[in-house]
């Protein structure tokens, strides 16, 4: 509506004065990003277009230069409609739209987004010198199903191994954990953040952590227990 002013002032002005020499204004195209959602997952893909863009005089749009702020090469397309793009690591990028007419005026817009962030997983191993009396534990063993079992009176054995999982210290930096699975093999162990082992003397078993938070991104720990 102000450009609309401004030439409706000009012509006026060249009217009043009654110059016979007189500039034409032209006004630069309008960038317009669509975008559905402003928050995504890591390695989720994010569809803009830029179909909304328009030249005010009515020039056609000749560019379309896509800019995702992540440090990958702009895209250049020749039509508006969508291109997607996916980010692996979380944090606020800005997304970037530049349209070029037909006489090579540019316009610019930005629109700014928020990618989560993974799970930061830290899991700290502790071997025990025997069983924790109160305490569950899962007994593992190659070739067996994992048992649950209170430990609370059972005799020590050395031919086994006691392991306590800790991943208390694991956090959200934009969120908070909502939870925990523990995982060997594809047998599930636990869902708390601490979890108790028993395997048997001289060999290693891979312990899985999936930590979830609170916009169901899941981030993955690989721990091995255990020694030979």
């Amino acid at each position: 509506m102000t450009r609309k002013f401004a030439l409706l002032a000009v012509g006026m002005a060249v009217l009043l004065c009654g110059c016979d020499q007189f500039f034409i204004y032209k006004a630069p195209p309008e960038a317009v990003i669509g975008i559905e959602k402003v928050r995504i997952q890591p390695n989720e893909p994010i569809w803009v277009s830029a179909e909304g863009s328009f030249s005010p005089q009515g020039y056609p749009l000749v560019q379309f230069i896509w800019g995702f702020g992540d440090g990958a090469p702009p895209q250049t397309r020749t039509d508006p409609y969508a291109v997607s793009h996916s980010y692996n690591q979380g944090g606020p990028y800005a997304i970037t739209l530049e349209v070029v007419d037909s006489l090579g005026m540019r316009g610019r817009s930005s629109v700014g987004i928020s990618v989560n962030k993974w799970i930061t997983t830290h899991v700290r191993v502790e071997e025990l010198p025997g069983p924790l009396a109160g305490e569950y534990v899962y007994i593992i063993q190659r070739g067996h199903q994992p048992k649950r079992v209170s430990i609370s009176g059972i005799i020590p054995d050395y031919s086994y191994i006691f392991y306590r999982l800790d991943a208390t210290n694991s956090y959200d930096s934009d969120g908070w954990v909502y939870s925990w699975k523990w995982y060997w093999s594809d047998h599930e162990l636990g869902e708390e953040p601490i979890l108790y082992v028993r395997i048997p003397a001289g060999s290693v078993y891979t312990i899985q952590l999936q930590a979830t938070d609170n916009e169901g991104l899941v981030a993955k720990h690989f721990v091995d227990v255990g020694r030979l």
